[in-house]
C-alpha cells in the first residue's frame, strides 16, 4: 500500500516570519488581506504553510502566517520539505498558481448564491463574485459589439465589466434633485468593518421602467447632454 504523507513540524510564528524567501514574488492588499484574516477567523487553520530546512526559508504562505500573527496566534504546524534552491522556487510559484487547480463550471453560481445569502460578510470581503461563472459570456461580447455607444467620458477601461449602472453626482443638489425625482429614501452602507480603507456611500434600488419614463419624458434634461 502507497500512503501519502505530510511531514510536519510545530515552529513559532515569530522565527517564521524572519525566514521569508527573498525571491517571494507575491503581494496581497489591504482588501484580500481583510478577506484572508476574516477566512481564518471562521474557519481556523485550514491549509498548511510550507517551509524548507535546506534553505530555512518559507515556500509558501507567507500572507497566511502574517494573518495568523494577527490573529494572535503564536505556533503553527507547518509542512517540511527538502529541497534544493530551484526546486524550492518551482514549488513556491506552482503552490500559488491557480493554472493547476482547473476552473470552476456553472454549478460554483449556486454555491455562491448559498454563500451570499447566509454570510454576505464573507462574500464581499472574499470578493466572491469574480468566481462567477458567466454562461452568456459569449452572447454578451456579441452583443457589446452590436450595441456599442460612443458617449463622451464613458470609456470602459481594460479589464472593466458591469452589470449596473453607476451614477456618479459631483453636486450634492444634482444627487438630491435625482433622488426626489425618483422618490427614493435614503439609506447608508458601510462595508465590512475589518476592511482598513472603509467604503462609504448612499445606495439606491431604482425601478428601471420609472427611470426609463423619466428620460423618454426628458423630465432630467437629458437633451442637454
Amino acid at each position: 500500500m502507497k500512503k501519502a504523507q505530510l511531514k510536519t513540524k510545530e515552529f513559532d510564528i515569530d522565527y517564521l516570519l524572519g525566514q521569508s524567501a527573498d525571491y517571494n514574488p507575491r503581494e496581497i492588499d489591504e482588501e484580500a488581506k481583510s478577506g484572508l484574516s476574516l477566512s481564518i477567523d471562521k474557519f481556523g487553520y485550514v491549509q498548511n504553510l510550507i517551509f524548507n530546512k535546506r534553505t530555512k526559508n518559507m515556500v509558501s504562505g507567507h500572507q497566511r502566517l502574517v494573518a495568523l500573527k494577527e490573529e494572535g496566534y503564536d505556533k503553527v504546524d507547518v509542512l517540511v520539505v527538502d529541497l534544493d534552491e530551484e526546486k524550492e522556487k518551482e514549488l513556491n510559484v506552482l503552490m500559488n498558481t491557480s493554472t493547476i487547480t482547473g476552473d470552476f463550471t456553472e454549478g460554483i453560481n449556486d454555491i455562491l448564491e448559498g454563500i451570499l445569502s447566509h454570510d454576505p460578510e464573507l462574500y464581499d470581503m472574499a470578493n466572491l463574485e469574480e468566481l462567477r461563472f458567466n454562461i452568456f459570456e459569449g452572447e454578451e461580447e456579441e452583443q457589446e459589439e452590436k450595441t456599442e455607444v460612443d458617449i463622451k467620458g464613458m470609456d470602459l477601461y481594460p479589464y472593466e465589466h458591469y452589470d449596473c449602472v453607476l451614477v456618479v453626482f459631483k453636486s450634492v443638489d444634482d444627487f438630491l434633485y435625482l433622488s426626489s425625482k425618483l422618490g427614493l429614501n435614503e439609506k447608508r452602507i458601510i462595508s465590512a468593518p475589518m476592511v482598513a480603507n472603509k467604503k462609504t456611500g448612499r445606495t439606491r434600488a431604482v425601478d428601471a421602467k420609472q427611470l426609463i419614463k423619466l428620460i423618454e419624458d426628458d423630465q432630467m434634461g437629458f437633451d442637454e447632454l
